[in-house]
């Protein structure tokens, strides 16, 4: 279990106080890491912060923060009362906010490590085609989001399991954190680049993100997740 401990992130999929406590419980046992995404954090975030202080959970705080780079600061500052230990940004928001983004995380939560969000795994090759005025393909851009980390101001980059490969190749230097896992990646809903726990811990994944593959069914989730990782479940 050592590998769902320290590799996996559970993302609390959850949009009240009552169904993140729930599933809390029953994970905490299982899961060193877990995520708080905009939805939850919006609905209940200081309470939930309150909550999980008698846990020791290491927390990815992905809010995919962007805007002008005084905002992003101000709004970092403002964060500093929680303790996690991921933050998400947008590169897409520039190198002056990846700047002040670190500048700002230094100053008010040092420990606190910042990843690169690239591409969104919701958008198909035709759905990001709508976005780009060039045309230019989805690893082409997901490359040039990671280029802007010229200081090394990244911990890591937030992207689909789709383009490790090409990432590691160009920035070994870097955390990979995939999303958009899925058992069976025939069934993607919303995400569009999906990929399994396995293939994307085999192409080089760090860290993988799961979410409503195990917070629908636990119990049953768990079991495909170590089926899928061939890890035993107590």
């Amino acid at each position: 279990m050592k590998v769902i401990k320290e590799q996996i992130i559970l993302a609390l999929d959850c949009s009240t106080y009552e169904e993140a406590t729930a599933l809390i419980e029953k994970a905490k046992n299982d899961f060193q890491w877990i995520k708080i995404g905009m939805q939850l954090f919006y609905s209940c975030g200081p309470k939930l912060f309150q909550y999980l202080k008698q846990y020791s959970f290491n927390i990815f705080l992905d809010l995919k923060l962007y805007d002008i780079p005084n905002t992003v600061s101000g709004a970092i500052k403002s964060l500093s009362q929680f303790h996690f230990h991921y933050l998400s940004v947008h590169l897409s928001g520039g190198i002056s906010m990846l700047e002040e983004s670190h500048a700002a995380t230094q100053k008010y939560c040092p420990h606190v490590k910042i990843l690169g969000i690239t591409v969104l795994t919701s958008f198909s090759t035709e759905g990001w085609s709508q976005t780009q005025l060039g045309n230019s393909p989805i690893e082409k851009c997901v490359l040039n989001l990671a280029s802007l980390d010229k200081k090394s101001l990244l911990h890591g980059i937030v992207s689909s399991g789709e383009e490790i490969k090409v990432l590691k190749n160009e920035f070994p230097h870097l955390s990979l954190i995939v999303p958009g896992i899925r058992f069976s990646t025939s069934e993607t809903q919303d995400q569009k680049r999906t990929m399994s726990p396995l293939e994307a811990f085999e192409r080089g994944a760090n860290q993988i993100v799961i979410g409503r593959e195990l917070t629908t069914h636990y119990e049953n989730g768990m079991k495909n997740l170590c089926n899928h990782l061939s890890v035993r479940y107590s």
